[in-house]
């Protein structure tokens, strides 16, 4: 990449690395405010007086206590710092209970200002919101770093060293280790409180005794936020248990608002005051009350920090695996392994770990095609459950007749995408109904220079196929860094050409000869480069997604024996 490219490139990271900061800032900063009262001096108080109260869309608890500091008499009315309410009416009602008027308490002064002091401090479980705002910032600074590290190939030029003395070297993969952690914890987060959270609420609510309520009000709460608008129903209720009222305003378990006015307005269609229905009370705690014990369609949104979860998993698994942040990536490709020269392509530790096993060997895909369907399954699942998101929100602004053109257009290309790769997904269940080739292989190996015999079966529809070719392959590949880029190629040395039908009859059983060429080199891993000998059978189908599958077989060194190797 060119510095142009780089430039402009770094540019656009950087909209995610400001932003993430500028909200992780924000976050840290409410947070150490709510903290620093935990640093106030400890003081008796007596509570004057407590009630709740509606506040635009919120119940508060509002309180009065007196308390006494450096022999000075003061009065407070503030409960905790950044405290604006609750849209649960059982909160403000807990605390009212809890400080009933003319109880004995413990408040918090503030030595600095005695007249400031407050009841509880409260824990800033805000700051775990900096985790989604980290994403943001090891997007754009990773980003960046990984743009400018590096800029240009190694001065010294391109070298040929064998693997082993490789001094090209990736620092390590911590960096990749907290990037997925960051939407692993993120992501668990999220879906513990939105979704297993609740789920663990209804199943308990399973017991609740059904009891008769009266609607007092219900109306459509309206939530205002950056760039859109969520909803949430508010529908106060009273009911009587041993004789004693009580009110609640909880309608389901789940936290928070969602989009979609209308499905809200419907709900308080039918919860009009002065309507008379049933609520569900815990039979341990009178003042626990819900309307709808059930799962409602919100809860499904739960579910959405879960894919995040997923991919953080994934990604330090695979990470763990080898998959990401291979260290020993050479300077340049293909340095050090010779098509033509064996004696470079390493010892015997760098060949795959295979049983020494001279009998028939049943061959297998690289990638099973149930597997191929997962793979395919994920990717769309993930890639289209975020973009349905946006497109829900898109959508439903040109419903309520305040289109958000920029949205509508920006999501365009992301649909487009996750439309091909609903095609992709399409395409893998499709292969399934292909006919299966069935392969085997004289022996579980063979050596540089030898020959064995190759058996194959096709089960299923082999008239589908109208031509079958098998062929054997030598490819090297190689992992290494170029400028800033991680990059993988690959490069065939070695095309033998096995069998080729267009008879159905013909394809269904038959069996060659694989010879392996006396002047190649044998299959060989390590970390960074891969020897590689596969079997190859393309078959095509008319009007039909194709065949083509590759079959990995081990060739081996002419003599194993160390002896002459040294």
């Amino acid at each position: 990449m060119n510095t142009v490219g780089k430039i402009f490139l770094s540019l656009f990271l950087s909209i995610f690395l400001l932003a993430g900061l500028f909200f992780t800032a924000m976050i840290v900063r409410n947070s150490y405010r709510i903290i620093l009262p935990r640093t106030w001096q400890k003081v008796d108080c007596v509570i004057l007086s407590s009630q709740v109260r509606k506040a635009g869309h919120q119940y508060r608890f509002q309180v009065e206590y007196e308390y006494e500091f450096q022999g000075k008499r003061y009065t407070s009315t503030r409960y905790a710092r950044k405290y604006k309410g609750s849209g649960d009416y059982g909160d403000a009602r807990g605390l009212v209970k809890k400080y009933r008027p003319e109880s004995s308490s413990v408040c918090f002064v503030n030595p600095s200002n005695p007249s400031e002091a407050v009841l509880e401090h409260k824990t800033p479980w805000m700051i775990l919101g900096a985790l989604f705002s980290l994403i943001f910032v090891a997007v754009g600074g990773g980003g960046i770093y990984f743009v400018w590290r590096g800029g240009i190939l190694s001065r010294t030029g391109v070298q040929s060293d064998s693997i082993s003395d490789t001094a090209s070297r990736i620092r390590g993969r911590w960096w990749i280790y907290v990037f997925f952690s960051i939407f692993l914890v993120a992501g668990l987060g999220g879906f513990g409180g939105m979704f297993v959270g609740p789920v663990v609420k209804i199943i308990d609510a399973m017991d609740w005794i059904e009891t008769p309520c009266v609607i007092l009000s219900s109306r459509v709460r309206s939530h205002e936020g950056s760039e859109d608008t969520t909803y949430s129903v508010d529908i106060l209720y009273q009911y009587e248990i041993d004789g004693k009222a009580h009110k609640s305003n909880r309608y389901h378990f789940m936290a928070g608002s969602t989009s979609g006015h209308d499905s809200k307005r419907e709900i308080v269609r039918e919860h009009r005051r002065g309507v008379r229905t049933v609520c569900y009370v815990n039979p341990d705690d009178p003042t626990d009350a819900v309307l709808a014990r059930g799962p409602t369609r919100d809860l499904f949104f739960g579910l959405i920090p879960f894919v995040f979860a997923l991919v953080g998993g994934g990604g330090i698994y695979y990470t763990a695996k080898g998959g990401f942040g291979k260290k020993g990536i050479p300077s340049h490709p293909y340095a050090g392994i010779r098509a033509g020269d064996p004696t470079r392509a390493g010892p015997v530790p760098g060949l795959p770990d295979i049983a020494d096993s001279h009998g028939p060997l049943k061959l297998k895909p690289d990638t099973s095609r149930f597997g191929k369907v997962g793979m395919a399954v994920f990717i769309a699942v993930f890639w289209n459950g975020i973009t349905a998101v946006f497109v829900w929100k898109a959508v439903e602004s040109w419903l309520s007749g305040r289109p958000e053109y920029l949205l509508s257009v920006f999501v365009i290309p992301f649909v487009l995408l996750g439309l091909g790769l609903i095609g992709k997904l399409g395409q893998s269940l499709l292969e399934l109904a292909n006919p299966r080739v069935h392969l085997t292989l004289g022996s579980g190996f063979v050596r540089i220079g030898e020959s064995v015999d190759l058996e194959w079966r096709v089960s299923g529809r082999a008239q589908m196929i109208q031509d079958l070719q098998i062929y054997l392959e030598g490819k090297e590949e190689a992992d290494y860094t170029r400028g800033s880029d991680l990059c993988t190629d690959e490069e065939s040395f070695s095309s033998i050409h096995l069998a080729h039908m267009t008879n159905p009859l013909g394809m269904i059983t038959g069996s060659t000869v694989v010879s392996i060429p006396p002047d190649t080199v044998h299959s060989f891993r390590s970390d960074n480069n891969r020897i590689i000998w596969s079997i190859h059978v393309k078959g095509d189908i008319g009007n039909w997604p194709d065949i083509d599958e590759e079959f990995e077989i081990h060739v081996m060194p002419v003599d194993l024996s160390w002896g002459d190797m040294r």
